[in-house]
């Protein structure tokens, strides 16, 4: 082997060697992408299940707070709290109802509570009849 075929050498394995890094660190690089990605769908996504719970909560709760003023007039509202055990989710629920017997008004607040902070809240309410009225 000549000198020439020697460096030649050398040269073709350092590229090779320099193919293979450059490889690798793109595809770290493309992988960090893909899990940035994943985190923020995942983010997105248990956002959403907040929202809907919080709306589920709501409505079901104003729907409970009629029927409840409907079956006693004298009705004022109630709080609950809900633990993750009870309807199978990483946070806790908050329910609120509040009857105004002079405006007749009933409202709700349904809340999704994490680590003791509020991650989404919702306030639905519906006018009712006072007590003068009939219902």
């Amino acid at each position: 082997m000549t000198r020439l075929d020697h460096t030649t050498r050398f040269h073709r394995e350092g590229l090779v060697m320099l193919i293979i890094i450059s490889t690798l660190i793109v595809t770290m690089g493309v992988s960090a992408g893909l899990v940035k990605i994943t985190l923020l769908l995942h983010q997105n996504s248990q956002r959403l299940d907040e929202r809907l719970q919080v709306e589920a909560l709501a409505s079901s709760f104003l729907k409970i707070g009629i029927e409840k003023t409907v079956a006693d007039p004298e009705y004022q509202g109630e709080e609950m709290v809900i633990t993750p055990e009870q309807w199978n989710r990483a946070y806790n629920g908050f329910v609120q109802v509040k009857r105004d017997s002079l405006t007749g008004e009933l409202s709700v607040t349904a809340e999704c509570r994490r680590e003791g902070k509020t991650v989404q809240k919702l306030t639905q309410s519906v006018m009712l009849p006072t007590a003068d009225e009939t219902l």
